[in-house]
């Protein structure tokens, strides 16, 4: 009976996100526009296909969306999570689920990159509350400075499995780490870099969507290199906000805005 539902709870992480980059997406792509418009941090996983061909999914690859992969316990890209373009990395292993219908008991092998990218938003989230004059670009260039790395790790460069590292909300909250930067207001999430950040590899050309519109002056990614995350630390799970018309894709989407203090 553990092992149908843990199968079961497979095919749904491998069912996730589309992989169609512009085919029937347009409420989605406009959505994305109106998200970034409103300065709303957008989060999804990067897709649990990796051993399945690897194919790119959206809304991840949006050039609005952060695109987050899924960590084990120690700290390495999980074998199923999908590389190539993507910006951050979060726990997705072993995190507890209800077992059946009746929600009497939890199994331990929950997960996937949509519970990544849950974390993910729930660490935006958590540093917009400390700081809520912050625009969505300050809140994410913190999320990369601070996030944690491998010993390994060559400077200036930016992973092909785990993006700018694995996430550490308390980085910043409890130790001050991470530098804002300027607001860049309407600045993707794509085109986004921690303010020390100085590429060893030439910049490559984004992936576009069709109708994605680059903000004015954008400054594209570096070229990414494989690297091991350093274990990261886990945070509580507070999203705040949502794309609702997003959510329909099913892909583990989450978004975060700031909160305004009265």
């Amino acid at each position: 009976m553990e092992e149908d539902d843990r199968r079961r709870n497979q095919n749904r992480r491998h069912q996730l996100g589309s992989e169609s980059l512009d085919a029937g997406l347009t409420g989605q792509n406009y959505a994305l526009q109106d998200a970034l418009a409103k300065d709303v941090l957008v989060f999804a996983g990067s897709g649990d296909n990796a051993k399945e061909g690897n194919k790119p999914l959206a809304p991840a690859r949006y050039l609005e969306v952060v695109s987050v992969a899924s960590t084990t316990p120690e700290g390495k890209v999980a074998d199923f999570s999908q590389h190539g373009d993507v910006n951050i990395s979060a726990p997705g292993t072993g995190i507890p689920r209800w077992c059946d219908a009746s929600f009497q008991r939890y199994c331990p092998d929950g997960g996937g990159t949509h519970t990544s990218a849950a974390l993910a938003s729930a660490t935006a989230a958590l540093i917009w509350s400390l700081h809520p004059d912050w625009t969505a670009s300050q809140v994410l260039r913190v999320m990369y400075d601070s996030a944690g790395r491998g010993d390994d790790w060559k400077p200036g460069t930016v992973s092909t499995y785990a993006g700018y590292g694995v996430i550490r909300p308390g980085a910043h909250i409890n130790r001050g780490l991470g530098n804002p930067g300027a607001p860049d207001r309407g600045r993707m999430p794509k085109f986004i870099q921690p303010v020390n950040h100085v590429p060893t590899t030439p910049p490559a050309t984004p992936t576009r969507t069709p109708e994605s519109k680059p903000s004015s002056a954008p400054a594209p990614k570096p070229a990414p290199t494989a690297a091991s995350p350093a274990r990261p630390n886990t945070s509580v799970l507070l999203a705040v906000g949502a794309a609702a018309a997003l959510a329909l894709t099913g892909a583990g989407v989450w978004g975060v805005r700031r909160i305004r203090r009265s």
